[in-house]
């Protein structure tokens, strides 16, 4: 009896098919889309591109906040974790909570610091697309991003 019904909703599907197929060209069949798009999956690190949020790539004409130094307002990219990323922490110091693992690529702005831990400079930082995405950042796996000035 299963097969039965199977085989009635394939043909009924099929003939469903067949039937959308034969609408007036430039018509859409009823309920049908007229096009797809397909939009692909997002990878695992997300790219930091120009006209995202920053420019990443430093740019010797635009002087960044805090005079090309870490200090509270300026952005900041993760690098050099060799795709391992980098553990934020709930306090300054390689023994605290780990709050979450940034990646590569992935850029910050430095709401606090500096703090000394542990041989380490930490920085607080704060994701500018979300704040729940915060925490303190070794310095040694930071990089500036100098900011394109506006026109």
């Amino acid at each position: 009896m299963g097969s039965i019904l199977v085989a009635v909703l394939m043909l009924a599907g099929a003939a469903l098919f067949i039937w959308m197929l034969q609408a007036q060209p430039g018509q859409a069949a009823q309920g049908a889309p007229a096009a797809m798009t397909v939009i692909p999956a997002p990878s695992q690190t997300p790219a930091v591109q120009n006209n995202l949020f920053f420019t990443p790539t430093p740019s010797l004409a635009a002087p960044s906040v805090g005079g090309g130094r870490f200090a509270p307002g300026v952005y900041v990219q993760i690098t050099g974790t060799e795709g391992e990323g980098l553990r934020l922490r709930t306090a300054p110091g390689t023994s605290s909570e780990v709050r979450f693992l940034a990646f590569d690529a992935e850029v910050f702005k430095v709401i606090d610091g500096p703090k000394m831990a542990d041989g380490y400079t930490w920085w607080y930082l704060e994701a500018p697309y979300d704040q729940t995405r915060s925490g303190w950042a070794a310095q040694d796996f930071l990089s500036l991003v100098v900011l394109e000035p506006e026109e």
